[in-house]
C-alpha cells in the first residue's frame, strides 16, 4: 500500500515539476492525483491512514465541478481488513484565483464487511503552484449492510493534489 502512494506522489512530482517550467500561471482544469493523509473516527476510535486518488476539476469564471474516486488505507492493526472507496462529487466556488471552498456529497463502499452509503462534507483548494494544490476537507458518511446493520464514520483530510492539465489561461497572481 505504501509502496502505491510513494509510487503515485513520485510521478505527479515529476510530472509537476516538469511542467511547472511554464510560467504563464493558469487556473486549472483536467486530471489530478490525490494524496492525503486522513483522521478518522470509526465508532468512537480515531484512526489514521491514507486517502489517495484521482479525479477531474472543471471551472469556469467562479464556480467548480468536480469528480473524484479515492480509496483510504488506514494504518489501526484493529482496522485493517477495512477497505473503504469513495465516488465523490464536489460543487464549489473559487473566492480567490488560488482559493476554492467546495461541497461534497460522496457514494462510499467498504468491500469486506460489505456496506455502502452516503457521505457528505465540506473542503477547501489553494493552488500553490500551477500544478500543485492544498486540499483540505471534512466528511462524515452513514453506511449500511444488507442486513440493515449501520455504520457512521467521520474524516478530516489534508493533502496535495498534482494537476496534469491547464484551464482557461487567466493569470492567478
Amino acid at each position: 500500500m505504501k509502496k502505491i502512494l510513494v509510487g503515485l506522489v513520485a510521478s505527479a512530482l515529476i510530472a509537476g515539476v516538469s511542467a511547472s517550467a511554464d510560467t504563464n500561471y493558469k487556473i486549472l482544469n483536467g486530471m489530478h492525483l490525490n494524496a492525503e493523509y486522513a483522521s478518522m473516527n470509526l465508532g468512537g476510535k480515531n484512526v489514521t491512514g491514507y486517502e489517495y486518488g484521482f479525479g477531474y476539476d472543471y471551472f469556469t469564471t467562479n464556480y467548480m465541478l468536480g469528480f473524484n474516486y479515492n480509496l483510504m488505507s488506514n494504518s489501526e492493526y484493529a482496522y485493517s481488513d477495512l477497505n473503504f472507496g469513495s465516488f465523490q462529487f464536489d460543487a464549489g466556488y473559487r473566492i480567490l484565483d488560488t482559493l476554492t471552498a467546495y461541497g461534497i456529497v460522496s457514494y462510499d463502499v467498504e468491500t469486506n464487511l460489505p456496506m455502502d452509503g452516503v457521505g457528505f462534507g465540506v473542503g477547501i483548494k489553494y493552488q500553490i503552484l500551477p500544478y500543485v494544490a492544498i486540499n483540505t476537507k471534512y466528511k462524515t458518511t452513514s453506511m449500511k449492510d444488507s442486513n440493515s446493520n449501520s455504520f457512521k464514520y467521520n474524516t478530516i483530510n489534508i493533502g496535495l493534489e498534482f494537476n496534469f492539465r491547464t484551464g482557461d489561461g487567466k493569470n492567478r497572481w
